[in-house]
């Protein structure tokens, strides 16, 4: 992942290239003034997206982080970097300082101390009351060979 360069994980960045390609064809936005925008689908759908907040009716940008097609639309009208609204946890600094930590090693189980407290033992078996069973209980997938045809007097 270090030497890639750019500033978010690559699977996120596919993610943002195909809601890009949706906003062309799809949505078109209207803001109130503020933050928020309204977005109407090619469908006729409205969805209102909230800029500050980082969300959408349609809840895709408030479950995955990544901004939706309908986000976009808002973003590309405020004339804004859509990266920059991308969650904190898809950037390549995030990620780097994650597995920037070491894992400390460890002795085998041989050279650990022993305590002071006694060995856990299994459970002791208990027989359990009634006639014990003869046959295995069959699994619902495995198919029960009786096809019902009854063999002798009536």
């Amino acid at each position: 992942m270090a030497p890639y360069h750019g500033n978010i994980c690559p699977k996120s960045r596919d993610i943002l290239e195909k809601n890009k390609l949706k906003v062309a064809t799809d949505c078109t936005a209207t803001f109130n003034g503020g933050d928020i925008a309204e977005v109407e689908n090619i469908e006729g759908t409205k969805n209102v997206v909230n800029i500050a907040r980082r969300t959408c009716t349609c809840r895709r940008w408030d479950l995955s982080g990544i901004p939706c097609k309908h986000a976009f639309s808002a973003i590309y009208l405020k004339r804004h970097d859509p990266n920059d609204y991308v969650a904190a946890c898809y950037l390549k600094k995030t990620y780097m300082s994650i597995y920037d930590n070491l894992i400390q090693l460890i002795n085998s189980m041989d050279i650990w101390s022993r305590g002071e407290d006694p060995v856990i033992q299994p459970p002791q078996y208990s027989r359990q009351p009634g006639r014990p069973r003869t046959a295995r209980m069959k699994a619902a997938y495995e198919k029960d060979k009786d096809d019902g045809t009854i063999i002798g007097k009536k």
